[in-house]
């Protein structure tokens, strides 16, 4: 179980340096490109799919005042393109989650820390599984006479397929504006979020939504409660430079997340390190498994890393602490903030 330990903003960077400092060597030692964990051998190239861009002006950012677009009622269909990771300070992605006025997203503490201590490259692997229709999120925007609504559901049965032939290092074929799609029978669509568009873009919340991401055949799927959103462009053509944040259970956290992480964690472990007695447990050096290895495999130290090892890691237990209290608000902080960017492109399915 995660504790329900607290640090302020100020005190968990402060942790965050000096766990760097002292607990691992940084990727600029050995490969610094970084381990994407949904790469294979057949997925070589370092730049599957497009980088995602954020607005100038920064995702998230309030809309500036404007009268409310009332036009006619206008419903639109998407599918995700780009799914951005909150990587740095320098693109937080946070949204003000709980309505107390300061913005909220532990997750990018987290994704930082992976990737700049364990050589994991999370955006890459986001990248290659929206590319690879591994993952596909359907998105539309209901409007009429100013008010809209944001709904999200996983897709299927992408056409075109999204890479043209099994070596193919790019793919993304269904992303193109083109793109038809069907929404599984069991899909939950009953999550949205409210909210309105002013001179053409989105804001809106508190809702509900679920997002299912694949990595390689790991899949997670997770509900975001209070969840909000804000997208700078809603066009016909797409969604540009948007943010949906919200908040994760810690019931969730610990049944869904912690163990998608472990299996990845584990997968890495083995596809950079042999079966073999420790210190050196047979990894390739420098590795992300290797890393991977140092950080997590404590009790016993025996060249695996389990779910327990995982959930009961003390600075894992810090970087995922609670920092919302919404379930219910009784003072007990109860969730974890999380944020991340969206950009769509048309799509279509039959409703």
């Amino acid at each position: 179980m995660l504790g329900r330990a607290y640090l302020g903003e100020g005190s968990m960077k402060t942790c965050v340096r000096s766990w760097l400092v002292l607990g691992f060597t940084l990727v600029a030692c050995g490969d610094n490109r970084g381990v994407d964990p949904d790469a294979s051998s057949a997925d070589a190239s370092p730049a599957d799919a497009p980088p995602a861009v954020v607005d100038a002006r920064g995702p998230g950012s309030e809309v500036p005042d404007a009268a409310v677009d009332a036009g006619p009622s206008v419903h639109r269909q998407y599918v995700v393109s780009a799914l951005l990771a909150p990587m740095s300070d320098d693109t937080p992605l946070q949204l003000d989650i709980d309505g107390d006025g300061n913005p909220d997203n532990k997750l990018r503490l987290l994704v930082a820390v992976l990737a700049s201590a364990g050589g994991v490259d999370v955006q890459g692997a986001l990248d290659r599984s929206v590319a690879r229709g591994r993952t596909i999120v359907l998105a539309d925007v209901e409007s009429a006479g100013g008010s809209a609504t944001l709904r999200f559901a996983s897709g299927a049965t992408p056409d075109p397929a999204p890479c043209a032939s099994a070596t193919d290092t790019v793919c993304g074929r269904h992303l193109q504006g083109t793109g038809r799609f069907t929404i599984p029978g069991d899909a939950d669509r009953s999550g949205k979020i409210d909210g309105s568009i002013a001179s053409g873009a989105f804001s809106g919340g508190p809702g509900s939504v679920r997002f299912r991401v694949a990595i390689r055949d790991r899949v997670l799927d997770v509900p975001l409660v209070l969840a909000r959103a804000k997208i700078a462009s809603v066009t016909d053509d797409g969604l540009a430079s948007g943010v949906v944040g919200g908040a994760i259970s810690t019931a969730d956290l610990e049944a869904k997340v912690l163990p998608f992480m472990a299996t990845l964690v584990a997968d890495q472990v083995r596809a950079d390190c042999n079966p073999t007695p420790p210190p050196d447990c047979g990894c390739r050096m420098p590795s992300t498994g290797h890393k991977l290895l140092t950080f997590f495999d404590k009790a016993p130290v025996d060249c695996a890393v389990t779910l327990a090892e995982v959930a009961t890691n003390p600075f894992l237990q810090t970087l995922l602490g609670p920092d919302l209290d919404v379930l219910p608000a009784d003072g007990t902080p109860d969730a974890i903030s999380v944020g991340f960017g969206v950009t769509a492109v048309k799509g279509s399915w039959p409703e």
